[in-house]
């Protein structure tokens, strides 16, 4: 079963110690970041993490994961970079 189905760009993924996976993706009908996440057997709901790059981005998210479970994403807009994680 497809988690998404809007997928503008390939997706940026984070894998947890514990095994958990987030992907994050730029919805195609909004322009939007998009997360959904692994964990336990199943997906969850595809829903915007309520931070992300905006529409004009350059690049969309490279994602990574710490040793304490925190999330990094990274992109570039107009020549800068952005990162929102923690």
């Amino acid at each position: 079963m497809p988690v998404a189905r809007y997928l503008d760009n390939g997706p940026a993924v984070a894998v947890h110690a514990n095994g958990e996976q987030d992907v994050f993706w730029q919805g195609n009908d909004d322009g939007q970041m998009w997360e959904s996440y692994y964990t336990n057997g199943s997906w969850s709901t595809p829903s915007p993490p309520g931070f992300g790059p905006p529409a004009e981005s350059s690049a969309w998210p490279t994602a990574g994961a710490d040793a304490n479970g925190n999330d990094y994403d990274f992109w570039t807009t107009g020549g800068a970079l952005y990162e929102i994680g923690g």
